[in-house]
């Protein structure tokens, strides 16, 4: 995917193209601001959580979660269908997605769905564990792939209460590319690394 591919999207007004420049580098941030059931109907509309490109190459660097929808929002997601689709379930602790980038000085940098500057991201920028960094450094440099993060924070809460420590869950890995998405087991493997 490349940042052209939205183009499409630009003048909607449910869409924000925002432009921020990190470490003296530009990057075009592309968040659905608010979205009636039809707009989701829209070619490429799902990829509009956040993903990044480097403007001046329009390349995507970060590529977070597709949009998803909760069981019976949509047609395709009647519990039926959900319940013939199911596989596993994991724990959702109910924190920030953040996604990395890796900068022009080499720098792994988070940021939220909508900007490398929130508060939620200059926090997670301050405590970023070493082991985060280096699995998020593998997974852009080697394998061109967004690992997409959960962090939890006691004072970034979003409806649940957290313990008063910070945590950083690893929930997929998604290649920037093809937007396929990594096995489990391979984000197993890698967030055990």
């Amino acid at each position: 995917m490349i940042l052209s591919d939205l183009d499409h999207l630009r003048n909607d007004p449910m869409i924000k193209f925002k432009t921020e420049i990190v470490e003296g580098k530009s990057y075009t941030i592309i968040s659905y601001m608010i979205a009636d059931k039809s707009f989701w109907d829209t070619p490429l509309a799902d990829e509009t959580r956040g993903i990044t490109f480097e403007t001046d190459t329009g390349k995507c660097v970060s590529r977070p979660f597709l949009k998803f929808f909760n069981v019976g929002e949509r047609a395709d997601t009647d519990p039926a269908s959900v319940a013939r689709d199911f596989v596993e379930c994991y724990e959702k602790r109910d924190g920030s997605m953040l996604t990395p980038i890796i900068t022009k000085n080499g720098n792994i940098i988070f940021k939220t769905k909508k900007s490398f500057y929130s508060d939620v991201a200059n926090s997670a920028n301050l405590s970023v564990p070493e082991e985060v960094k280096r699995v998020s450094h593998i997974c852009l440099a080697y394998y061109n792939s967004t690992p997409i993060w959960e962090y939890t924070h006691p004072d970034h809460k979003i409806v649940i209460d957290y313990p008063p420590s910070i945590r950083w869950t690893l929930l997929a890995v998604r290649d920037n590319d093809s937007g396929e998405y990594f096995p489990y087991e391979t984000v197993r493997a890698l967030a055990e690394s």
